[in-house]
């Protein structure tokens, strides 16, 4: 679990609308904010995926206004053979950290797939997060070798409060199997902010120091990251933030 985000896809002109009313649900469990797009490599040119990206920022200007929480740049990039090695990966970091979220791949995760998210860490000194773990199928062998070389794994919130997933959730967790969460917000209906819900669960089960630690751990993963009000307010662009040329 460790820190709190949120996934935000939809239209750019809902999600003033959207942070009022998934602020008012969630309470203060939210801190930061971690809207993101995937990234896939055959579909998404790096520098066009970036400038999109990058002309958002002006949909966030509203919510500073209103005491919204800190906004950083990120992506969700799918797997691809040889992304270890991938000239341009850290443009797809969490803005100004090493943090890297990445989609696996839905079939069997051979020594190759592994060995390419290790070298992440190994070889480019980044930090790999693997997205809601939850939806994966995997031998319990491969992910401890992922866990041993320091490779994060984050779970969307409902995998905590499903009935029939809510006891594997929790026994991950304690087992630091799980270190962070994510909403996977994708409108008001149907995919809606819901890391409240989660939140009880975790502090009913597990405590409220429990919980107040995995919250601190998110907090250090961000602590090099540049919001993203900081990076227009200074127009900079440092390595490992977003490029828009190159």
């Amino acid at each position: 679990m460790r820190t709190y985000c949120r996934k935000w896809t939809t239209a750019p002109r809902t999600w003033r609308k959207r942070y009022r009313c998934s602020a008012h649900r969630m309470g203060s469990v939210c801190a930061k904010l971690l809207p993101r797009r995937t990234f896939i490599r055959t579909w998404n040119h790096r520098r066009l995926f970036c400038r999109e990206g990058w002309a958002r920022r002006k949909h966030y200007t509203r919510l500073w206004a209103t005491n919204a929480p800190a906004v950083y740049l990120g992506a969700e990039v799918a797997y691809f053979p040889g992304i270890s090695r991938y000239a341009q990966i850290r443009d797809l970091c969490i803005a100004g950290s090493r943090c890297i979220l990445i989609e696996m791949p839905f079939d069997e995760w051979t020594t190759t797939v592994t060995d390419e998210i290790i070298a992440l860490h190994e070889c480019a000194g980044l930090l790999p997060v693997l997205a809601h773990i939850e939806r994966y199928t995997y031998h319990e062998r491969v992910l401890k070798n992922l866990l041993a070389h320091h490779v994060l794994i984050q779970s969307n919130s409902a995998f905590f409060y499903s009935f029939r997933t809510k006891r594997r959730a929790l026994r991950m967790l304690k087992r630091e199997e799980i270190h962070l969460l994510g909403s996977d917000c994708h409108n008001m209906h149907t995919r809606i902010p819901d890391l409240a819900r989660c939140a009880e669960v975790i502090q009913k089960r597990c405590g409220e120091a429990f919980l107040q630690s995995c919250a601190a751990f998110g907090e250090t993963l961000l602590k090099d990251a540049v919001p993203l009000d900081v990076l227009m307010k200074k127009e900079f662009l440092e390595p490992g933030s977003v490029s828009l040329d190159a």
